[in-house]
């Protein structure tokens, strides 16, 4: 984003669909060298053998990082005592608001107990009968063969 042209003045970051629980999906948002994170998965931060560490979770406060043309890895955080950290997150605050709000929630296809995301007749199926020919793996596994295939259910 920075000095990057672009018609988006924030990237959101989005893990999973989940928007209850304040948008708890959108894990992280990015406006112009910094970024936040209001929740994190694992502790990147130590598997990448890095000395500052941070709990998977929510971030309370959110974590905000400056990131630069020299800097991508989100080593530098900001303060959050620091008038740079509220100034940055009254911007990022804002934008992170009225993301959420521009989003109509939808049934998850990922979660069957919702609207049925394992009904197989919705899928595209490259081959329909790969479970019986590779049974050690899931239906519609598209081999080599099905790359090119352009048939849809």
């Amino acid at each position: 984003v920075s000095g990057a042209s672009t018609p988006h003045a924030c990237l959101f970051h989005w893990h999973d669909s989940e928007l209850g629980q304040g948008g708890r999906g959108l894990s992280a948002v990015r406006c112009g060298d910094y970024k936040a994170h209001f929740y994190t998965q694992n502790d990147y931060a130590t598997e990448a053998n890095r000395s500052k560490s941070w709990p998977a979770g929510k971030q309370d406060p959110p974590l905000l990082f400056l990131l630069t043309q020299t800097e991508q890895s989100e080593t530098v955080q900001v303060d959050p005592a620091s008038e740079e950290y509220a100034s940055h997150m009254k911007v990022i605050g804002r934008a992170r608001y009225a993301h959420l709000a521009s989003i109509a929630p939808v049934c998850s296809q990922n979660k069957a107990s919702e609207c049925g995301g394992t009904n197989w007749s919705y899928a595209i199926c490259a081959d329909h009968d790969s479970k019986s020919k590779f049974p050690q793996w899931p239906l519609c596994t598209i081999t080599p063969a099905g790359w090119t295939a352009k048939t849809c259910v």
